[in-house]
């Protein structure tokens, strides 16, 4: 019989369990160079992250065609309200489509309520309610198929 661990099932058993435990505990902290994760990045606000956004200033409507002037807008993870939005400083035009569908809120009292406006009414809204000018955007910036309005206290 040989002295070796090859032949020896108790440390062949004891080599397996080291291995095993070793690669365990690799295995769950991750790569030495994962990057630490926060709570926030990890919230259900922070889907909203992956959505395009715009502070919009004020509308036109000329014939068919309604156009917002806005500021593109990040929504940012964590904070005390997890999350909040910057802005761009730099002005665009959106062209938004006579058939889209634009979701604002019934008051700026109460945000939990929304309802559909058509675009072209979109002037006089954002006249009206420019204490929450965050809107969600769908389509290309030249045909804007859908505004949502995006409460933030």
């Amino acid at each position: 019989m040989t002295t070796g661990s090859g032949s020896d099932p108790r440390r062949r058993v004891s080599a397996a369990l080291a291995a095993l435990s070793t690669a365990s505990i690799a295995a769950f902290a991750g790569p030495a160079t994962a990057a630490p994760t926060s709570r926030a990045a990890h919230s259900p606000a922070c889907a909203q992250a992956m959505h395009r956004f715009v502070e919009a200033d004020r509308a036109t409507v000329s014939g068919s065609v309604v156009k917002v002037s806005a500021h593109k807008a990040r929504f940012h993870c964590g904070g005390e309200d997890d999350g909040h939005y910057t802005t761009a400083k730099a002005t665009e035009t959106l062209r938004v489509s006579k058939k889209a569908i634009i979701r604002v809120f019934k008051s700026a009292e109460n945000p939990s309520n929304s309802r559909t406006i058509k675009a072209t009414a979109l002037p006089h809204w954002l006249k009206k309610n420019s204490s929450e000018p965050i809107y969600r955007i769908a389509g290309p910036k030249h045909k804007v198929t859908r505004m949502t309005e995006q409460f933030h206290p």
